[in-house]
C-alpha cells in the first residue's frame, strides 16, 4: 500500500484527489495539510511513502517546503502537483531532489503513474522536461528568477493587478509591488509590455 500525503489548499481539488486516490486499490490517502507551514510536521506525523505538493499555498510556498524536508531528512518521495508549468521552476525544484512534477490539467492516469513512478524510487518528468533538464541552457542563459517571481510573472500575464495577484498568493500587495521591481531590475525591463514578451520568449506564460 501507498502511502499518500497531500498539501494542497484548494478544498474542492482535495476533495476530487480523495475521491479518485481511494478508488485505486494500492493507494491510501494519510493525511492532508492546506498550509506549507505544516507539512513538515505533517510529514513527520503521518509518515507517508509519497507527498503530493502545491506550489502556491499559504505560508511557505512548495519551493521552500521542498527545500525544508530535504535538509530535514526526512524519507519522502516529493511529487510537486502545481498548475505552474515553467522550465525555471522546474529547474529549481529539479535541484532541491524533488522526485517529480506533473500538472493539476494533467490526466488523472499521469497522476497514478507518477505516484507508482516515485514510489518505486525513480523520477517521474515528462520528456519534454527531461530534455530541458539534461541540457539547462535556457537557465544558464538567462538572470535566475526566484519561484515566486515566476508566479508572479505568470500572473501578470494572465492580466492581475498587484492586488489580485496578493490575493491569489496570500501575500500582502506592497510585497507584490516589491516583487515587481526586483523582477523589472533583474530583467532589465520597464514596462508591463516587456515583461510578457520576455515571458513568452522564455516560456514562462
Amino acid at each position: 500500500m501507498i502511502r499518500v500525503l497531500i498539501a494542497e489548499d484548494q478544498r474542492l481539488f482535495i476533495n476530487a484527489l480523495q475521491k479518485v486516490i481511494e478508488e485505486e486499490k494500492d493507494f491510501e490517502i494519510v493525511g492532508y495539510c492546506d498550509s506549507g507551514d505544516e507539512v513538515l510536521n505533517s510529514v513527520l506525523k503521518y509518515e507517508p511513502d509519497v507527498l503530493l505538493l502545491d506550489i502556491n499555498m499559504p505560508g511557505m510556498d512548495g519551493v521552500t517546503v521542498a527545500e525544508q524536508l530535504r535538509k530535514s531528512g526526512v524519507d519522502v518521495r516529493i511529487l510537486v502537483v502545481t498548475s505552474y508549468s515553467s522550465k525555471l521552476l522546474v529547474n529549481e525544484l529539479h535541484s532541491l531532489g524533488v522526485n517529480g512534477f506533473i500538472l493539476k490539467s494533467d490526466d488523472i492516469n499521469v497522476l497514478f503513474e507518477a505516484i507508482r513512478t516515485v514510489y518505486n524510487g525513480e523520477s517521474y518528468f515528462t520528456e519534454e522536461i527531461r530534455d530541458f533538464l539534461k541540457k539547462k541552457t535556457e537557465v544558464k542563459n538567462h538572470p535566475t528568477l526566484s519561484s515566486r517571481e515566476i508566479q508572479i510573472i505568470q500572473l501578470i500575464c494572465q492580466g492581475l493587478s498587484s492586488n489580485e495577484i496578493a490575493e491569489r498568493l496570500h501575500i500582502s500587495p506592497l510585497t507584490v509591488d516589491t516583487h515587481r521591481k526586483k523582477i523589472n531590475q533583474k530583467l532589465n525591463i520597464k514596462h508591463t509590455s516587456e515583461l510578457i514578451k520576455y515571458a513568452i520568449q522564455r516560456g514562462l506564460a
